[in-house]
């Protein structure tokens, strides 16, 4: 679902995103939902905001990379499916895991 999502993100879109990481580093960080209002600097309602996002040259799949983030080690047939989407449909996924406080990418 995320990876469908971000194939629909243009170059205005991916701007506003870099934009507002600088601007709200700590929010931008955190696990909290950010609305496509508050990534656009105030552009309502969320259908408009829409429009601005995925305005401009879409991202290319090649571009796009996938994080998956655990608090224990995963099961090894996550690693499998993992390497398989890499593999046969050429997704980039990580996982990291975090446990006590420090993160690992596998």
């Amino acid at each position: 679902m995320y990876y469908a999502g971000a194939l629909d993100i243009g170059a205005a879109g991916l701007e506003r995103l870099r934009s507002y990481a600088v601007l709200h580093r700590e929010m931008a960080l955190s696990s909290t939902w950010i609305s496509p209002k508050e990534i656009t600097g105030g552009v309502s309602p969320a259908p408009a905001a829409w429009e601005v996002i995925e305005a401009g040259d879409k991202l290319r799949p090649e571009e796009i990379g996938l994080f998956i983030a655990l608090n224990n080690p995963p099961h090894n047939a996550l690693r499998i499916a993992v390497e398989k989407l890499h593999q046969h449909h050429g997704l980039s996924i990580g996982i990291i895991v975090v446990q006590d406080g420090k993160p690992t990418t596998l």
